[in-house]
């Protein structure tokens, strides 16, 4: 559901997630699609929930469309990340958003300062990398199915195509 962020069209992706959401997964018995081994599946659905997806392998968040006003993760080592959701909307959160409801990522700020990404953030950017300190990062919805992640080159999800991954060195020799 999330790919539609790698063709510039993360209102898509905010739509696939509720369609995913709302189809495969509920609080009745077999509400949790496939085996949940490890917790694969429920920890699939609390990245949706919380908004944002974990590019495997990286730092890398894409984000998509919290299904709360706000939320705080409060980890021991990294510190702690206060999300908070301007202009939520209950009515975003079934599986089609209905016409004029605030449900797609239009800006967002970290610790009040405008971030160049609606599409993409990195863990470094969700949490202060200390346990005693306190990150705030404000999504800010609009109604609007807004195409692009921000203008500049870097805003886009990393991928092999936009050499975002070029980092990665792979098989270099020591």
């Amino acid at each position: 559901p999330t790919m539609y962020h790698y063709i510039s069209k993360p209102y898509r992706s905010v739509q696939r997630v509720r369609e995913v959401v709302s189809t495969y997964f509920s609080l009745k018995p077999g509400g949790i699609p496939g085996n949940d081994d490890n917790a694969a599946m429920a920890s699939l659905l609390g990245w949706y929930l919380l908004g944002l997806y974990p590019t495997p392998g990286t730092k890398e968040l894409l984000i998509l469309s919290p299904f709360m006003p706000g939320y705080t993760i409060d980890n021991p080592v990294l510190g702690k990340a206060v999300v908070s959701v301007r202009g939520y909307d209950a009515r975003s959160i079934d599986g089609k958003i209905p016409k004029g409801v605030k449900a797609y990522v239009e800006q967002v700020t970290i610790d009040g300062k405008a971030h160049s990404s609606r599409c993409r953030l990195s863990f470094d950017d969700l949490f202060p990398g200390t346990p005693e300190g306190e990150r705030k990062v404000e999504l800010v919805l609009t109604d609007r199915e807004m195409e692009g992640c921000g203008d500049g080159p870097g805003d886009e999800p990393a991928s092999l195509s936009t050499g975002g991954f070029l980092d990665l060195k792979m098989g270099a020799k020591a």
